[in-house]
């Protein structure tokens, strides 16, 4: 471990080793995953063994067994969601084929979602770095033996598929650049970069060439990536001046909902409303397919339609947040969703709120009374000290809802339709150096 710049190195614990691979909580530094491969001379078999320390590596008390089986079989990368870091990433090898896990519950306990995987790539092939966003802990991009994969979740069982990103070379490491939000990858044939989550890539080679490189990572306060060759060799690229950069995480764009309700897929089935809450006049889709509103949309193809009924009712619809939830990453300031309303939709006053669930949420009511009534899409930007000083805590957000009227103390009033979309969380513009 270095403490200074890595001028002074020193030894935080002499009885570790076998280790492959290490992965930092960005949420508290002296929590440290370290991968391994272990051997059990009793049974003959070997693990992929993930080892964790709270107290920056001078202990690793915590060992979990994502995977056993024959020789081979060990963890070579790791990683921990920014948004989330009770989700955490292993991947290496079991059985001498490539595999990789996840744990929701900080490495306690793992399951298997190699999937596809292992069809896609040969026997002795390996994963070899992950990289999970920021701003969704289920988008996972994964380096390999022959290149890179990303993964897609769909369904109310969360099937997980990975498929192929058209880059092939052996992949190593990646770095991340949250000032503009694109991913570095340390391959074969040198670097590549991706500006949308992993999707496209495209090489950044200018002055390098095409020299194999092991690992990558970003000086972000002063704009240089770095890499390491095979050779010994290490090179670094000046990026590019971050201003003017307005990066965003995406909270719910409403573009992932289906008319499969039996497989839990239906906007109501994640926005819960008030069907069967006699005080509660929130409708979340249409009664009948297609239930998401697919001709009045902000972007995409798809918004959420709101029916309200505030009849000596509130209306409330709550969606439950897996990622992101710490709305301070990467500075995050405000909560922006866009809204679509009606002339002849009832005045009610409309209202946000969030909260975890160890605190009372906090509720903030838009400032014009009669906005529910603007036929055009309308932002709505909500500055997050706003929910901070009434007391939430910023870093782990689970509840999302949108509302309607006054919940504690229900009035005459009136019914409408409103459309939601594009809710996002964003962070102001890099300023200038």
């Amino acid at each position: 471990m270095s403490t200074d710049g890595c001028s002074v190195w020193s030894i935080v614990n002499k009885d570790f080793s076998n280790g492959g691979c290490l992965a930092q909580d960005p949420s508290n530094s002296n929590v440290v995953y370290a991968g391994a491969s272990d051997y059990n001379s009793t049974t003959g078999q070997y693990s992929m063994v993930v080892l964790k320390t709270t107290n920056g590596g001078v202990t690793w008390p915590t060992r979990s067994f994502p995977a056993s089986g024959d020789y081979g079989t060990s963890c070579q990368a790791i990683a921990v969601a920014a948004g989330n870091p009770s989700i955490v990433y292993a991947g290496g090898e079991k059985n001498r084929e490539p595999a990789i896990f996840r744990s929701a519950d900080a490495g306690r306990t793992w399951q298997d979602i190699t999937s596809n995987l292992a069809v896609a790539l040969s026997r002795y092939e390996t994963v070899h770095a992950i990289w999970i966003s920021p701003y969704d802990a289920d988008a996972v991009v994964i380096g390999t033996s022959r290149g890179i994969f990303k993964c897609t979740v769909e369904g109310r069982d969360r099937t997980r598929t990975w498929y192929a990103t058209g880059i092939t070379d052996m992949t190593s490491d990646f770095t991340y650049d949250r000032a503009t939000g694109t991913i570095y990858a340390a391959t074969y044939r040198g670097v590549y970069n991706s500006q949308d989550e992993g999707t496209t890539w495209q090489q950044e080679n200018d002055g390098l060439g095409f020299l194999e490189t092991l690992c990558i990572d970003i000086d972000h306060q002063n704009r240089f990536l770095y890499i390491g060759t095979n050779g010994g060799s290490m090179w670094r690229l000046k990026l590019p001046d971050a201003s003017g950069y307005e990066y965003f995480a995406v909270v719910d764009d409403f573009e992932t909902y289906t008319d499969y309700d039996q497989g839990g897929e239906a906007i109501w089935q994640t926005w819960i409303d008030g069907f069967d809450v006699p005080n509660n006049g929130s409708q979340i889709g249409y009664l009948l397919p297609p239930y998401a509103e697919q001709t009045i949309v902000h972007g995409g193809a798809q918004s959420m339609p709101y029916f309200y009924d505030n009849d000596f009712k509130y209306s409330e619809a709550t969606m439950t947040l897996d990622s992101p939830r710490d709305w301070t990453m990467y500075d995050v300031r405000s909560l922006s969703l866009w809204f679509y309303g009606d002339p002849a939709n009832a005045v009610e006053p409309m209202y946000v709120a969030i909260a975890n669930s160890r605190q009372t949420p906090a509720v903030i009511y838009h400032d014009d009374p009669v906005a529910i009534r603007t036929s055009d899409w309308t932002q709505w930007s909500i500055d997050l000290s706003a929910f901070a000083d009434q007391g939430v805590d910023l870093t782990d957000i689970d509840k999302l809802s949108i509302g309607f009227g006054d919940k504690h103390n229900p009035q005459a009033g009136g019914s409408g339709l409103m459309f939601f979309d594009d809710i996002n969380l964003y962070r102001p513009p890099e300023e200038a150096n």
